[in-house]
């Protein structure tokens, strides 16, 4: 009767989801693109255009390891406010051409992106021409614009882009106070180098010869979570509405609504499939049919009849179902459990500490505290589209022209196939063995010692696929001693933090049971 009503709950979560899709109509239009870099080579985009008459447009620039449809509920929201919006795939990224990361070309396409839309609005009078960039995008635009001074306006967003004074003319930082790259002080200082202004402040604007420059710090976002934020979402289209000067309107914001729709259905689905498979016992066959189904959905997409985008989403859907559905037994139920309580712990301690780290803040202005539950939903509701973005970029090299498979998702179905459930019982197995090292006593504690290979294996696993992924960045040419630093500062400051507080959590949950 349990599993029924779990089953009726998901099911409500998927309908639930569809609902706030359908309830979140957004009159824009979208237009698959594509374009030359300045080198020849094809890049290929998403342009959305705004329901009424426009005379402006944004080019939005992704950053590492995402793609541009980490750029379309910002790019919905600019549309949604009559400005057209770009997104594009940067190159060795999604749909567009293979190439090693470098900057340089990386500014080139930006600016082969700004000239192509600057041609598609060549109808309208006075166009109006924005760059936005996160992250590593964000670097990106800021070049990009100070060689091109056509460009009437930037934002930067996520990143601490070093400026001379006034250059580009107007420019956008924008940051969450919980980044986890730069912080507050960071931004501040790069807003006192862009505008030579002793005690910059934020939300304040700085104008020398017609040219502005701003920062806006988000009470409510964190790196991750910067181009969904709502507090980002509208100051940037504020921003580009004040220096592309377009005509002040109400803002809407329904794109963010149809994407929560999009993560409650996905996750109900999950949900309902996880346990309509619950009953199947032979592995073997189970994963076999997983794995029929992705290459059924990938001969659909070599016929065009479904999107490539759709098929690698499949893909990964399918894969994650088929780990967690090898694991997924009664006699395993409670491991699985203890697996999920680590992970979320690992997760809200890094919340914990992100929120520790603006302590400055709250103390500077306490009504910031106010904003913190937010910060936490939001951050929450974030996590499995973000999962699913980074997981595709790993496990396809393009997963939309070509669909090329990486060599990782090919080794997990290998994997799997031939040792149904190892993946999944690697990670709960190890996860357990933690727990008993830090004393908490669990009713499978003797065969935990009997597997403690496993946390082992794990982790010499974990080890060389670092190595692999560090060997194919440095490859690239991306990794450079700026980001070893970055990288260093984030481990030192962030995750091992967290692996300490949780260790001396553990040990005093396990200390008070005992009393």
């Amino acid at each position: 009767m349990k599993k029924y009503r779990v089953l009726l709950l998901t099911f409500l979560l998927f309908v639930a989801g569809l609902l706030l899709v359908k309830f979140s109509p957004t009159a824009i239009k979208s237009e698959h693109v594509s374009f030359n870099s300045q080198t020849g080579q094809t890049l290929k985009g998403t342009l959305f255009f705004p329901k009424n008459d426009f005379n402006a447009g944004v080019v939005l620039v992704h950053g590492v390891i995402v793609n541009k449809e980490y750029m379309t509920i910002m790019a919905k929201t600019l549309a949604e406010n009559n400005i057209a919006a770009l997104t594009f795939d940067l190159g060795g990224y999604g749909e567009s051409h293979y190439r090693p990361e470098t900057k340089y070309k990386a500014i080139n396409e930006v600016l082969a992106a700004a000239s192509y839309l600057r041609q598609r609005l060549s109808n309208n009078n006075n166009t109006k021409i924005g760059l936005l960039g996160h992250s590593m995008g964000g670097t990106a635009v800021v070049l990009a614009a100070t060689i091109d001074t056509s460009i009437d306006a930037t934002a930067c967003l996520g990143m601490s882009a070093e400026v001379s004074p006034f250059t580009p003319c107007n420019l956008l930082f924008s940051n969450g106070l919980y980044d986890q790259l730069h912080s507050p002080k960071e931004m501040r200082d790069i807003l006192y180098h862009s505008t030579g202004t002793m005690g910059s402040k934020e939300n304040t604007d700085y104008t020398n010869n017609k040219c502005t420059h701003r920062l806006f710090l988000s009470p409510t976002a964190n790196h991750q979570t910067e181009m969904s934020d709502n507090y980002i979402l509208k100051e940037a289209v504020d921003w580009f509405r004040k220096t592309l000067n377009i005509p002040q309107g109400k803002y809407t914001q329904n794109a963010k609504s149809q994407s929560t729709g999009h993560i409650l259905s996905g996750l109900g689905l999950f949900i309902v499939l996880c346990i309509l498979f619950s009953g199947f016992q032979n592995k073997r066959i189970l994963t076999i049919i997983f794995i029929c189904f992705q290459i059924f959905a990938y001969t659909l997409s070599r016929t065009h009849l479904i999107t490539y985008l759709n098929t690698s989403t499949i893909c990964i859907f399918l894969t994650l179902l088929m780990i967690f559905k090898n694991h997924w037994s009664q006699q395993n139920r409670k491991k699985c459990i203890n697996c999920l309580v680590f992970i979320f712990g690992l997760m809200i301690i890094l919340d914990l500490i992100n929120i520790l780290n603006a302590s400055k803040e709250y103390l500077a202005n306490p009504k910031l505290l106010l904003s913190v539950p937010t910060y936490l939903a939001q951050t929450w509701i974030n996590y499995i589209p973000n999962l699913f973005i980074v997981l595709r970029s790993h496990f396809f090299l393009q997963y939309t022209s070509d669909l090329v498979p990486s060599w990782k998702i090919i080794a997990i179905l290998l994997i799997e196939l031939s040792f149904p459930g190892i993946f999944f019982n690697s990670i709960a197995l190890s996860t357990n063995w933690i727990l008993v090292r830090c004393q908490l006593k669990t009713k499978e504690q003797p065969s935990i010692r009997r597997s403690s290979i496993y946390p082992i294996l794990t982790l010499v696993g974990l080890l060389i696929l670092l190595g692999f992924t560090l060997w194919q960045r440095a490859l690239s040419g991306f990794l450079n001693a700026a980001i070893f630093l970055k990288l260093g500062e984030l481990v030192l400051f962030r995750i091992l933090p967290t692996a300490i507080l949780l260790f001396i959590f553990i040990q005093q949950l396990n200390k008070s049971s005992q009393k």
